[in-house]
C-alpha cells in the first residue's frame, strides 16, 4: 500500500463524505449512550487499502485504542479492524453490513479479547502500521 500517493480533492472529499455516513451508521445503530461508553476522543477520515475509512480513538472498559471501519465499495460491505493503543493488531471483522457495524463493535469493544482471536498475520500488522505513521 502506498500511504504517499497523492489525493485528489474529490477523493478527499468522497472519503470525508463515507466516514461521515459510517459514524451516522454508528449512532443510528447503538445510540449515543453507547458510544459515550467507548469514551471516544478522536475521529478521522483516512484511507485504508484504498478504502475510504473512519478512525476512532476509544478508551471503553475492555478496549483502549483504535477502531478502524473501511467500507469495501466492491461488496459495499465494511471492515472493521481494532488496534491497541500500541497499535497492534487485536481483530479484523470483515463482511459487516450497515445496520449492524455499531452493534459489532460495540460487542467488541465492550469484550475483553485475545491475541488469539481475528486474523493476525505479520502482512495485516503491516498494513495497518503503514497508514498509522
Amino acid at each position: 500500500m502506498n500511504t504517499n500517493q497523492k489525493r485528489t480533492p474529490e477523493d478527499l472529499e468522497h472519503c470525508k463524505s463515507v466516514a461521515t455516513v459510517i459514524y451516522q451508521q454508528i449512532i443510528g445503530g447503538i445510540g449515543k449512550q453507547k458510544f459515550g461508553a467507548w469514551k471516544c476522543s478522536k475521529t478521522f477520515f483516512t484511507y485504508y487499502n484504498n478504502h475510504p475509512s473512519l478512525m476512532l480513538l476509544v478508551s471503553a472498559a475492555s478496549h483502549q485504542g483504535w477502531v478502524l471501519v473501511s467500507l469495501d465499495e466492491g461488496t459495499d460491505t465494511y471492515i472493521v479492524i481494532l488496534l491497541s493503543e500500541n497499535n497492534d493488531l487485536k481483530r479484523i471483522i470483515s463482511d459487516v453490513y450497515c445496520d449492524n457495524v455499531g452493534e459489532i463493535i460495540d460487542e467488541n469493544v465492550g469484550q475483553s479479547l485475545s491475541m488469539t482471536e481475528g486474523c493476525i498475520t505479520a502482512e495485516n500488522q503491516s498494513l495497518v502500521n503503514e497508514i498509522l505513521k
